[in-house]
């Protein structure tokens, strides 16, 4: 089967249950089915021209997007207030919080969905957490976190006005998260909620069955190993890791209830932190032939030299050096065993096994890789003259 399936016992149906939605339509033998999948492998490869759908019950104002693609739902909040969450299948609206009530939700409200729970934030600081009413049991709502009279009152409402509608898509107010102090990066990653707070430098998580506050980390901002963290830009976790990202370096705390700094990288450049960089070479206007266009940019290989390494200037010179690239995001590998961040200037630092790194089994610069994706908005020769943005793009590496 060309490798393209997990094992020789896979029966057609499991195969296709394990592929992604919408893969069975046309499968109709095994045959029908790799080529499927060949194709579907080719187009992640940039071999072959995608087919996109375009969804246009959001509106044109979308600000975040989650998508569930078992259930088959996009969850997006909008900038100017509100959720919706539509079918991924027919681009229809399944739910959303009362247009009466729409300003209900803030403006540019950020959201974090996983294994049927909606969080979002408030107006007020605070965090909603909705669940998916499917399966939805009064008797199980958290005591700690429960929603207030407003939250309810808007979830009653959505309930009445959307109560011919299927259930697949509606939600039901679940519990109201306040924080001890104001936060802004959040991440949820099920059962734990992740939130930290800025100005305090802070980290806080809690259950999202019991809405209990589970742990805290009083101190992710200040000094460790010589140098400050300065500003929390994102934060991650896993069931093993708490990941924060700042503007000078990256930390990585234990995910348990008395949490502790486990490692940090460097936001330094003078730092080497990969033998080997991949660069993404920059394509321009005439190497694409249409939009929505997905190009197969060529890849050149260098070796770093991990022994010429120079120290950055000491605190406080460095803070707005630019010899330091900020971390501005990371993410887990589904598996947890990998870790991807991203640099304040769009450079890629890929963790293999961090596992083995952070326990010091080994090197940072022997399991990992850099990656050097194009900057479009540093060539003088682009936007103005063509009339074209090509200033962003979605890389699949």
């Amino acid at each position: 089967m060309h490798g393209l399936i997990s094992s020789p016992s896979v029966t057609l149906e499991q195969a296709i249950e394990l592929a992604p939605r919408g893969f069975r339509a046309g499968v109709i033998d095994w045959k029908s089915f790799i080529q499927k999948k060949i194709k579907l492998e080719k187009s992640w490869q940039g071999l072959e021209q995608p087919s996109p759908r375009t969804y246009t019950s959001s509106g044109d104002s979308v600000h975040r997007i989650k998508v569930d693609e078992k259930i088959g739902l996009i969850i997006t909040t909008l900038k100017g207030g509100g959720v919706i969450v539509n079918d991924i299948d027919n681009n229809e609206e399944l739910w959303s919080l009362p247009q009466a009530q729409q300003s209900y939700v803030g403006v540019y409200a950020h959201c974090e969905y996983d294994a049927g729970f909606l969080v979002f934030t408030r107006n007020t600081d605070g965090l909603e957490v909705w669940r998916h009413a499917d399966g939805f049991n009064d008797t199980d709502m958290p005591k700690m976190s429960p929603p207030d009279e407003e939250q309810i009152r808007a979830s009653e409402l959505a309930s009445e006005v959307y109560q011919s509608s299927t259930p697949r898509g509606q939600f039901r107010a679940w519990a109201l998260i306040q924080p001890p102090a104001p936060t802004g990066a959040s991440r949820f990653v099920y059962p734990t909620l992740l939130a930290a707070s800025r100005p305090m430098g802070q980290a806080f998580l809690w259950n999202i069955h019991s809405g209990r506050l589970i742990s805290t980390i009083l101190d992710a901002t200040g000094v460790a190993h010589g140098e400050p963290l300065i500003t929390i830009n994102y934060v991650e976790l896993n069931n093993d890791y708490i990941v924060i990202c700042g503007a000078n370096q990256l930390r990585i705390f234990a995910n348990r209830q008395q949490s502790s700094l486990l490692y940090h990288i460097p936001a330094s450049n003078s730092q080497i932190q990969s033998r080997s960089t991949v660069k993404v070479t920059q394509l321009h206007g005439t190497q694409y032939t249409s939009r929505p266009n997905l190009a197969r940019n060529p890849l050149t290989w260098k070796k770093n030299d991990v022994n010429t390494q120079v120290r950055g200037p000491a605190f406080p010179e460095y803070i707005f050096s630019q010899d330091f690239d900020g971390f501005v995001a990371a993410h887990f590998s589904p598996s947890g065993s990998n870790l991807v961040c991203m640099r304040r200037t769009g450079k890629i630092l890929l963790v293999k096994n961090v596992s083995s790194v952070i326990g010091g089994h080994v090197a940072l610069t022997d399991n990992s890789l850099n990656i050097d994706l194009p900057s479009y908005n540093d060539d003088e020769d682009d936007d103005e003259d063509e009339g074209e943005d090509e200033d962003d793009g979605l890389f699949a590496i």
